[in-house]
């Protein structure tokens, strides 16, 4: 079992792959185990080969990944495309600082030679910081200065967040729409909403 477990990852494919030998039936690694090097290598060689062809089922069984279709390969280079594809995953936004499009030629460089787990762990991380109030990671991710109040994009936002958005588009406390004055329904629908619409919603209920 070493044996097969060296040589499959010799080619490259992960422990998370379908057809990585401790994921196997006992038959299936009997069958293996009766194979000569040059056989076993060449076959693991061609999972892993048909994996960067873009081959679904050799993806799976080698990365046990669904890759996105801009991203065929788990080992770069990694497209500007799959690299876009990666951050709509994580539910970062375009204006976001570290978005593909807003990155330098040396920072393009660097990201396209990450592997695929590297690349969507680096933006996850970047997700996880700025819901956790991190303001360098919420200008990164969403390209905008939350207040202190509001540390999360797409919510639930407290009533203090709605009340300091309030406050911030130049709405008053005695407006009809203003948090202590609404249904527990309307500040429920508010507080699930994405920060941008909430943002955006609240000048046009001001005179209300």
């Amino acid at each position: 079992m070493d044996c097969l477990r060296t040589v499959w990852g010799n080619v490259g494919c992960l422990p998370e792959g379908h057809e990585f030998p401790d994921n196997l039936t006992s038959n299936q690694t009997y069958v293996l185990s009766w194979k000569n090097y040059t056989t076993l290598l060449n076959q693991f060689n061609e999972t892993r080969t048909k994996s960067d062809l873009g081959d679904s089922a050799a993806q799976l069984n080698c990365f046990g990944i669904d890759f996105p279709a801009t991203c065929p390969r788990y080992y770069g280079i990694q497209t500007i495309d799959c690299m876009k594809t990666l951050w709509d995953m994580v539910k970062c936004l375009p204006g976001g600082h570290q978005y593909p499009d807003n990155l330098t030629s040396a920072e393009i460089y660097t990201l396209s030679w990450t592997n695929y787990t590297a690349l969507l762990n680096k933006f996850n991380t970047t997700r996880t910081k700025s819901d956790s109030g991190d303001s360098a990671e919420q200008l990164n991710c969403f390209g905008i200065d939350f207040p202190v109040e509001c540390p999360t994009y797409y919510g639930l936002h407290t009533v203090d967040c709605l009340k300091v958005i309030w406050k911030n588009v130049g709405c008053l406390p005695e407006g009809h729409e203003y948090m202590d004055n609404l249904t527990s329904a309307r500040i429920s629908y508010l507080s699930a909403t994405n920060y941008s619409y909430v943002l955006l919603s609240m000048p046009l209920f001001c005179a209300n």
